[in-house]
């Protein structure tokens, strides 16, 4: 047991619940060369880690048989990226709306959110496409 680490929130049918703070907690656990075991809600975080072996499990007896060396424990895996699509847009595109292509270009280089209100018009709908080429670049 000296070489695990263990978080997560035991209920009182001993299913573990995810908690806050696994990644930090993986990366603790890494570089005191330690395995963390956590809670299987927690497993997509932690997967994201490069080269972790932090390994997960739902129920409290589940880690009894693995730590008994009765059955093993599955290692915490990131999900699959997103698909990208290959389709591109360009503010270019969108006629006229001058000062707001200039804020969603000022938004995008700080990384800032921006909120576009008002009525719909047929030119607004390339704005979503066009502000994530602008955020990409």
């Amino acid at each position: 047991m000296a070489h695990y680490e263990f978080l997560g929130e035991l209920a009182l049918s001993g299913a573990l619940r995810a908690v806050h703070g696994a990644i930090p907690a993986a990366i603790a656990a890494a570089e005191a060369k330690r395995e963390l075991i956590l809670a299987a809600a927690n497993g997509k975080e932690a997967g994201l880690l490069p080269n972790s072996t932090t390994r997960v499990a739902e129920h409290l007896l589940e880690v009894c048989a693995f730590l008994q060396g009765k059955a093993d424990l599955p290692i915490a895996v990131a999900p699959p990226a997103a698909a990208t699509s290959t389709e591109t847009a360009d503010l270019q595109e969108v006629i006229g709306q001058e000062q707001a292509k200039r804020a969603l270009e000022i938004a995008a280089a700080g990384g800032h959110n921006l909120l576009l209100l008002g009525p719909r018009a047929p030119e607004k709908p390339c704005w979503p496409a066009a502000s994530t080429v602008c955020c990409h670049r």
